[in-house]
């Protein structure tokens, strides 16, 4: 089934594309590569399953981070771009994907998980705490700073991506400033 993954992830990042999260289905990936929808679905069972592959497609494409000498601030900004630019050659497939989320709350629900995995590593690897229930806020607050993250990005314009450096900058201070607020108030 590896044979057809590359060919599967470039027909899905089209038809996200073109077509929306409607559109991605196994039908239309199999018409598009004209293989048979068994084969699709051997790799994709659900309509879930088309877009963790996509994504775990650009993770596994995401350069790792030289952590030497980086602060959290660093490390996560770091992490939050090298994402973004893996995704930059699907930009107008994602721009369609964050739009259509607005209007599919249940897609929501369902990535949720995997967002929150997402998160939990990309914050466990800038040595942030994420134990207890004080880690589960910071991972659902870290979820929610990703997705406007997301949305900036599909966004801006600007050849220097100076409106999505300057959302990353300014939202990770303000993270900072929230949990050192919150650190001093509670005593867990």
């Amino acid at each position: 089934m590896t044979e057809h993954k590359d060919a599967i992830i470039k027909a899905a990042w089209k038809l996200l594309e073109e077509k929306g999260l409607d559109g991605l289905t196994r039908k239309a990936l199999s018409d598009a590569l004209f293989i048979s929808e068994i084969k699709v679905q051997k790799l994709c069972p659900t309509p879930l399953s088309i877009l963790l592959l996509l994504w775990s497609d650009v993770c596994s494409k995401t350069s790792a981070i030289n952590k030497e000498g980086l602060s959290t601030h660093d490390i996560l900004f770091e992490s939050v771009m090298n994402h973004l630019d893996t995704l930059s050659p699907y930009k107008a497939a994602v721009q369609r994907f964050v739009n259509e989320l607005s209007f599919a709350p249940c897609w929501l629900m369902d990535l949720k998980p995997y967002c929150t995995e997402w998160s939990r590593r990309r914050l466990n690897e800038a040595e942030i705490d994420v134990s207890g229930i004080m880690g589960s806020f910071k991972i659902e607050i870290f979820n929610l700073f990703c997705l406007y993250i997301l949305k900036t990005w599909a966004d801006d314009n600007t050849l220097d991506q100076s409106l999505t450096l300057a959302a990353i900058d300014q939202g990770l201070k303000k993270l900072e400033e929230w949990q050192s607020v919150i650190k001093g108030k509670l005593p867990f």
